[in-house]
């Protein structure tokens, strides 16, 4: 590989600045810049691609270089740097633009063993007011909208020409740039049958890229480039099964291998997120396996939404689940006290709750929910009947609920308040309306009587 490398040197410096051997050029100063950022990564404004991104070609057979490839690795974007890179007819641009940096490798085919050859590599430079200028064909700018106009696909495919016939002297006469197809072809016929060719989608991604026996540019073709995908991912059961009578679910969540920008390495870089209660959970690194447990007790569908996000976009995958409830049903308490309850004495009573095998009654100083039951008194348990009895209370407020309860869990009824109130007694007795002072009018009114009687003298 050292040799290899020697050698591939060798030729950068004779073609001087070939468009596929570059020369290192000192960092300026960055007003702005675009670094990777892991999942967090933007896309390179004015351009198609990412850093962090990868694009390789092959030497084919025939090429001083057969048997190996060369890799250029996107490092790095800023707007402020000029183009440096100079050839006779392709003179450095004065003002500031969007340039993009990277590392150039040299890799074996048969081990796929790779060598840094150079870095801080500026690959092209744009201005659109200024024009175009690239060390290479991998890189086309884009419009506002995302797609390459026809003004900037003629700048760019003038530049190479220039760059052609300047640098490399390729007796190229024909060239033939369509902007309909977004490809460019240059060739001869009478000198050493050599061509050029590239060729793009309209959101500006290299899909073609071929040379063939030309001074600087050996054989060549395009050997590959990043795929730009958004995650493929698959959301399972750990069971496999999509009915459930337990409301606890395990989830296995699969992302599928990828290589996302090209650069030799498996993409480890995820976060995913689930719809619950209505809102979006907070993106987290993602578990081969979730724990989820269903909302509701009532046998109903349940549709499981997941995304996983990299860092070209997020895709998202739905599981619907239908759980069979084994848990007691609703039902409804009651009771016969009246309101207030003059005696203390009343009865409870309750509807049937489904597949409930027993009740437990309950009683306590406030109302009573899941979240206290526990504190509350336990009057009753393993009844089966629908009602139960209550006497001897005094006066206040109490509060009663049941449960209802079997092997899988049990269910919580409305809870009821009753009020006692219970007439108060004089020793035992009933009190005579208007208590005493009824007694002392009825006895001042047999005196009066008496002594208004009249006297009879007996003669």
């Amino acid at each position: 590989m050292s040799e290899i490398k020697r050698k591939i040197k060798i030729l950068f410096i004779i073609s001087i600045f070939s468009l596929f051997s570059f020369i290192s050029v000192p960092k300026r100063i960055v007003a702005e810049e675009w670094n990777y950022e892991g999942i967090d990564t933007e896309k390179i404004p004015e351009f198609s691609v990412y850093p962090s991104e990868c694009y390789s070609w092959i030497y084919l057979e025939g090429s001083y270089f057969y048997g190996h490839f060369m890799m250029i690795k996107i490092t790095k974007a800023n707007y402020s740097d000029t183009y440096s890179h100079f050839s006779l007819l392709n003179f450095p641009m004065g003002s500031n633009g969007t340039c993009i940096w990277a590392e150039q490798w040299l890799g074996d085919v048969s081990t796929g063993e790779t060598e840094l050859l150079y870095e801080n590599i500026q690959l092209v430079y744009w201005n659109k007011s200024v024009g175009y200028r690239a060390a290479n064909t991998i890189l086309i700018p884009l419009e506002e909208n995302g797609i390459i106009s026809e003004e900037t696909f003629v700048n760019a495919t003038e530049n190479w020409q220039v760059s052609f016939f300047s640098t490399f002297n390729a007796n190229f006469e024909y060239f033939n740039a369509n902007v309909d197809s977004l490809s460019c072809k240059y060739w001869n016929e009478t000198h050493n049958k050599a061509y050029f060719l590239a060729n793009y989608t309209d959101d500006g991604v290299l899909k073609d890229l071929e040379s063939h026996t030309f001074f600087g540019m050996p054989n060549i073709t395009l050997l590959s480039k990043p795929p730009q995908k958004p995650p493929d991912f698959d959301i399972k059961t750990e069971s496999g099964d999509l009915v459930f009578e337990s409301k606890n679910v395990i989830l296995n969540l699969t992302i599928f291998n990828a290589d996302n920008n090209n650069d030799g390495i498996v993409d480890d870089e995820y976060l995913y997120r689930m719809f619950v209660d209505n809102q979006w959970t907070d993106w987290v690194s993602p578990t081969e396996k979730i724990n989820w447990t269903l909302n509701g007790n009532e046998t109903a569908n349940h549709t499981i939404i997941i995304e996983v996000k990299n860092m070209y976009g997020i895709t998202q995958e739905e599981l619907t689940i239908t759980y069979i409830s084994n848990l007691p049903g609703l039902f409804t308490l009651t009771s016969t006290a009246d309101d207030p309850d003059p005696d203390g004495a009343f009865d409870l009573a309750w509807t049937t709750s489904s597949l409930a095998d027993n009740y437990s009654i309950y009683s306590y100083n406030a109302p009573i929910t899941n979240s206290n039951i526990n504190d509350a008194t336990l009057l009753g348990s393993g009844y089966t009947e629908l009602q139960y009895s209550i006497s001897g209370l005094t006066n206040g407020t109490y509060y009663y609920t049941i449960l209802s309860l079997n092997e899988y869990g049990q269910e919580i009824s409305n809870c009821i308040s009753i009020v006692v109130e219970i007439p108060p007694t004089n020793g035992g007795q009933a009190k005579i309306p208007f208590g005493n002072s009824f007694f002392i009018f009825f006895l001042v009114g047999i005196i009066i009587v008496f002594l208004r009687k009249p006297k009879y003298k007996i003669k």
